[in-house]
């Protein structure tokens, strides 16, 4: 038996100050030493030879864990960078307009609707998905299996090989959420009744809905940029299983692949001739006999005959079975 195991982990000490002052300038927290990413592989096989090593079986299992680490643990992934070097994010955070009025930018503030960008909104005016995102995947897997042969003889040998592996990974990217340009209107904005009870008084009145409008519901054509930030990140799992069996016999033993009718090449023919020829097939049965007990006790009477058993394998158009 052994068994062997062994553990990781990551440390970064976050010595990017050119990033670090790229993220502060966006107001992105820069993360401090980190220790993360814990990793482990554990492995035992065992095995044991029996009947004077003629048969062996060798047993094996594995176990892989791997912790996550997201691109906000490290200061160089912790904000996307756009070609000016500078931190920037999605307007699909916090953003709304009207159709019929492209150019005013909203965002939700509490319950009210403020100009965009609105500073200390939830969610922000520009999104920042880099810390969602998976920099290192968590990872579990487990194998096991077994390998096993027995020498008969030689001319027969047979073997069993099991093998299974299962892995689990799971995997995450930044909130969902309704981006501009989805909607079903032709604008590819949403339509938002104004009697919504969802609306407060201060946003019906921003989207210019009159009492009579709140009244018959009438509708405004809303481009929407928000992100799902009450929702959390948006995670994925892969499960992926894989087994393998393979049996199979080795040695000296060999397959010959008869034509449709050839009993002149099957010895089982010299057999049965054999016992057409001598036996209860050239004495009728006596007073109390049973035909099946006198053609079994003829068989076994060859059994017990290993030259006359040898004899029909020497016949030249069965040869080919001792070559």
């Amino acid at each position: 038996m052994q068994l062997d195991t062994q553990r990781g982990i990551n440390q970064h000490g976050q010595q990017n100050h050119f990033m670090q002052g790229l993220e502060r300038n966006f107001g992105v927290a820069t993360p401090g030493s980190k220790w993360d990413g814990y990793s482990g592989d554990y492995s035992l096989i065992l095995g044991h030879n029996f009947n004077d090593g003629r048969g062996n079986v060798t047993a094996y299992g594995t176990y892989t864990s791997q912790d996550p680490v997201f691109q906000g643990a490290r200061d160089y992934s912790g904000c996307q960078l756009k070609s000016t070097l500078k931190c920037t994010g999605s307007v699909n955070s916090n953003q709304f307009y009207l159709a019929s009025d492209p150019a005013t930018l909203l965002s939700v503030q509490n319950h009210s609707f403020v100009t965009y960008p609105a500073a200390g909104a939830n969610p922000p005016p520009l999104f920042n998905s880099n810390p969602y995102e998976s920099l290192i995947h968590q990872d579990t897997r487990y194998t096991a299996g077994f390998l096993s042969h027995y020498d008969v003889n030689d001319f027969f040998k047979p073997y069993l090989t099991f093998q299974h592996m299962h892995d689990q990974t799971n995997t995450q990217v930044a909130p969902g959420g309704l981006f501009q340009g989805s909607g079903a209107t032709d604008t590819g904005g949403f339509l938002v009744n104004c009697n919504n009870p969802l609306l407060s008084a201060q946003q019906q009145g921003v989207l210019g809905c009159s009492a009579g409008d709140i009244a018959t519901g009438a509708t405004r054509d809303i481009a929407f940029g928000r992100r799902n930030v009450e929702g959390g990140p948006r995670q994925f799992e892969y499960d992926h299983d894989n087994y393998r069996i393979v049996a199979g016999t080795k040695g000296k033993l060999e397959l010959h692949y008869l034509p449709g009718y050839a009993p002149e090449l099957n010895p089982d023919e010299l057999v049965w001739n054999y016992m057409k020829r001598t036996g209860t097939a050239r004495r009728p049965l006596g007073k109390g006999e049973v035909l099946q007990d006198n053609i079994e006790a003829d068989m076994l009477a060859i059994q017990r005959n290993p030259g006359l058993v040898k004899s029909f394998f020497r016949a030249p158009y069965v040869a080919y079975i001792t070559d």
